[in-house]
């Protein structure tokens, strides 16, 4: 009787053991029990590729939020730019027609600008400081009646002055043919180019400069074919530059 009770109570407590011990594991383990007249014997089988993981400890307090900082403001592309023309047709025979080795090209008004001047009378602009994209093109005819015909177009150089010469940024440029394909029956020609400058000060003062070989100066002017038939019209102008603000220095 005595031994009866013992076995009874030893199950219980064993039962009980196991029922806490299961219900503490969240790996999902398998209890596998065999009983006997003698003993229980307990076997518990664990996942051997999913370590049982440690019990969640408790969440801890949400300290105090902030205040929220002033917003910054928001981030825009440059809005310095400006397309210059000349877009006046000279007469033969007109003052207008160049005989000099330095040529300051010239621009009868400012189109679609933000930020940069210009002045007419000195066929100037001037342009905060900064890192400008800067693209030129332009159409030059010589006199019919120049022996010279297409020596005229020797250009040595072409450059911005900066601030009355106080320093130059040399610029790049391509010579296109008229129709003719003939470079020597040429009395007119098409030239452009673009380059990335920088400009350190603000208020610069830029104008845009051609060099020509000394020795060949006969008359040139800023237009198309003086004879052809080629006339102004809406956006084909004989000069135009465009300069665009793409970062700062």
């Amino acid at each position: 009787m005595r031994k009866q009770l013992f076995m009874i109570l030893g199950t219980l407590s064993l039962c009980c053991f196991l029922s806490a011990h299961v219900e503490t594991s969240d790996c999902g383990a398998t209890l596998i029990e065999k009983g006997s007249k003698a003993e229980s014997k307990v076997k518990i089988g664990m996942p051997t590729d999913s370590p049982c993981p440690g019990s969640k400890g408790a969440t801890g307090a949400t300290g105090p939020t902030g205040p929220m900082g002033a917003t910054g403001p928001t981030g825009t592309l440059s809005s310095v730019y400006a397309t210059l023309i000349q877009d006046t047709s000279f007469p033969l025979g007109s003052e207008s027609a160049y005989q000099e080795a330095e040529i300051t090209v010239p621009f009868s008004l400012i189109q679609r600008a933000n930020g940069i001047t210009f002045d007419e009378a000195n066929n100037t602009f001037t342009l905060p400081k900064g890192t400008y994209f800067f693209t030129f093109q332009f159409s030059m005819a010589t006199d019919p009646n120049n022996t010279q015909g297409e020596s005229s177009f020797r250009f040595t150089d072409m450059y911005l002055d900066l601030n009355n010469d106080s320093s130059r940024i040399p610029l790049d440029w391509t010579m296109a043919l008229n129709s003719d394909q003939n470079f020597n029956g040429n009395i007119w020609a098409g030239f452009s180019g673009s380059n990335i400058i920088s400009v350190a000060n603000n208020d610069t003062v830029v104008k845009f400069v051609l060099y020509r070989d000394p020795n060949y100066l006969g008359g040139i002017r800023f237009e198309y074919d003086p004879i052809g038939p080629v006339p102004l019209t809406t956006n084909n102008s004989p000069v135009r530059i465009t300069i665009h603000k793409i970062g700062n220095v």
